[in-house]
């Protein structure tokens, strides 16, 4: 997960963090990061985008509360 406080926002903490992990990845050998996020999550979908990621699948789960 990336997140980044309010105040922060808009000035590339999220993809310099994305990036040094990816760098991370890559040192070690592995050639594939898969990540994730909620359909809903605009801003999460660009940074992943913006460095370089793709969707490949989408999925919705259901959820029902049932009273006591």
């Amino acid at each position: 997960m990336v997140a980044t406080a309010e105040r922060a926002r808009g000035r590339g903490a999220a993809e310099a963090a994305t990036h040094a992990a990816l760098r991370w990845f890559d040192a070690r050998g592995i050639r594939i990061v898969e990540v994730g996020t909620q359909l809903r999550n605009i801003p999460a979908a660009r940074l992943y985008q913006k460095c370089g990621f793709r969707q490949v699948a989408a999925s919705m789960t259901f959820r029902k509360l049932l009273d006591d």
